[in-house]
C-alpha cells in the first residue's frame, strides 16, 4: 500500500512545482521533480521491462501516458510505439488525426496513429507487434476481454503486455464493488459494445460528491453521462489487483509481474501473450 510519508512528498512536490510555473526556473525545476519522482515512485518491476523492451516495436492504447515517462521511463529505450484512440476529438488526447501524428517522445520519430475502438484494433494487422501499453484505460472500456483478445492478436508470440489500472480504494470508485470475471465474461459471451450504459447507475448513485465534487445531483451527474459513447469518461468496471490478474490469466495472458504503484497508487501488471483464444 501507499505509504503515508510517500503522500506527503508527492503533495509537497506538486506544490513546489507549481511556484515556479511560467517563471525562468521552470525547466529546472521539472527535471528535480522528475528526477525526485523517479527516485522515490519507480516501479518494481522496471528493470525487468526496460530489459524486454528496449529495441522494439510497440502500440499504445491512447497515451502517450505520464507513467511511461516517470514511474516506468520506457518510452526513451524503445525502437517505435504506434497509438490508438477511439475518435479524432477526446477528452483525454485532445485533437489527433491518424497517419505520422503520435508524438510520445521529443528523441523519437513520430509514430502512427489509429482511429479505432481500443476492443476491436479494427485495421490494425495480426502479430504485427512486440509489445502493448496500456495506462488508465481498460476500466473506460465495455468489454474488456474482448479488447484483451484484440490486444493480444496484434502481438507477435510471446508478446508483452504493460497493463496499468487504477487502485478503486484511492479513486471516485471506492464505493462501488469490484467488477467480478463472471460478469466479464458475460459482458464478453453478449458481445457487449462500447454504447452500453449499463454501469451509470452504480457509477452516479455509489460517487461520493462531498470528496468528489463534481456535481450537483445525481441528476446532474447522469446527464453528463447520457453521450458516454462519444465522450467515454465513465468507469465500466472497477478492479483490485486480485481481479486484474484473475482477467488477463483467463484472456490468456501469462503473469510475469505485479505491484501496486505510488504516488497515484495504481495496479500494474505485466505478462506475456501464451497463445490465441
Amino acid at each position: 500500500m501507499l505509504k503515508a510519508h510517500d503522500i506527503i512528498v508527492s503533495d509537497l512536490l506538486k506544490s513546489a512545482k507549481g511556484l515556479v510555473i511560467n517563471t525562468p526556473l521552470e525547466p529546472v525545476a521539472r527535471k528535480i521533480h522528475a528526477a525526485v519522482k523517479w527516485f522515490l515512485f519507480k516501479a518494481k518491476c522496471y528493470p525487468m521491462v526496460r530489459a524486454r523492451l528496449t529495441g522494439k516495436c510497440g502500440l499504445e492504447i491512447g497515451g502517450p501516458s505520464y507513467v511511461f515517462d516517470t514511474n516506468l521511463p520506457i518510452y526513451r529505450h524503445i525502437q517505435s510505439l504506434d497509438n490508438c484512440v477511439f475518435s479524432e476529438v477526446t477528452h483525454w488526447e485532445g485533437q489527433r488525426t491518424s497517419g505520422a501524428t503520435f508524438h510520445f517522445d521529443k528523441g523519437k520519430r513520430t509514430g502512427n496513429n489509429f482511429i479505432t475502438e481500443g476492443s476491436t484494433l479494427e485495421g490494425i494487422g495480426d502479430a504485427k507487434y512486440d509489445f502493448v501499453l496500456s495506462s488508465h484505460n481498460l476500466e473506460h472500456i465495455a468489454n474488456p476481454i474482448k479488447a484483451l483478445q484484440n490486444w493480444k492478436r496484434v502481438l507477435a508470440p510471446r508478446g508483452f503486455l504493460l497493463l496499468v489500472l487504477p487502485d478503486k480504494h484511492r479513486t471516485f470508485d471506492y464505493r462501488r464493488p469490484v467488477t467480478t470475471l463472471d460478469h466479464l465474461i458475460e459482458d464478453y459471451a453478449r458481445d457487449m459494445g462500447e454504447e452500453d450504459m449499463t454501469h451509470v447507475e452504480e457509477f452516479v448513485t455509489l460517487w461520493d460528491y462531498k470528496k468528489f465534487p463534481i456535481a450537483n445531483s445525481i441528476a446532474e451527474h447522469r446527464e453528463r453521462y447520457r453521450d458516454n459513447y462519444h465522450q467515454r469518461l465513465m468507469h465500466h468496471h472497477v478492479f483490485d489487483l486480485q481481479s486484474a490478474v484473475r482477467l488477463i490469466d483467463f484472456a490468456g495472458f501469462e503473469l510475469l509481474s505485479k505491484e501496486e504503484m505510488p504516488p497515484q497508487s495504481s495496479h500494474l501488471v505485466c505478462a506475456e501473450a501464451i497463445g490465441i483464444s
